[in-house]
């Protein structure tokens, strides 16, 4: 399967997080209501879609970006980060399950092992966690921007 590769900029990220224990998209779909209803219920305003982070190794957590810095509440019993300024790779169109693979790939593409941040993010889709864009958060310059991405085929676009 091809898929095209977006690149962007993006400025300090604030975000609200929760961890989740599975990181099934039930779970995933769970965690992001309950940021988005504390929001509601905080007044805060939201800055973006709903993502899930998937680090390096194991573990996720389902993020809300934020317009500002959240005061959060003990009992609340979320967590607030900062992610730095970075240039965004993006992969649309994927299915939840296929994410994992497609970052893999994406990372190997870009050869990316020391621009990109370990593990990478999921932001939803329009309809929800079953289908959205794989991210890779880079630091560093890029030596190459593909345009393309394939999977399961030997070979890859550059740009």
């Amino acid at each position: 399967m091809r898929y095209p590769i977006t690149y962007s900029e993006t400025p300090d990220q604030h975000t609200v997080w929760t961890a989740t224990e599975s990181g099934d998209v039930h779970d995933v779909e769970a965690h992001a209501q309950r940021l988005r209803s504390w929001a509601v219920i905080m007044g805060v305003k939201p800055a973006g879609a709903p993502f899930v982070r998937f680090h390096a190794g194991s573990g996720a957590t389902v993020h809300l970006p934020t317009a500002v810095s959240a005061e959060l509440h003990h009992e609340d019993g979320l967590s607030a980060s900062e992610s730095p300024a970075a240039t965004l790779v993006g992969v649309e169109g994927v299915q939840f399950e296929a994410a994992g693979a497609v970052a893999d790939g994406l990372r190997a593409l870009l050869d990316a092992s020391d621009a990109a941040a370990p593990g990478f993010e999921f932001i939803r889709g329009a309809k929800g966690f079953e289908s959205g864009t794989v991210v890779l958060r880079c630091a560093a310059a890029l030596a190459m921007r593909p345009a393309e991405l394939a999977i399961g085929e030997a070979s890859t676009t550059a740009a």
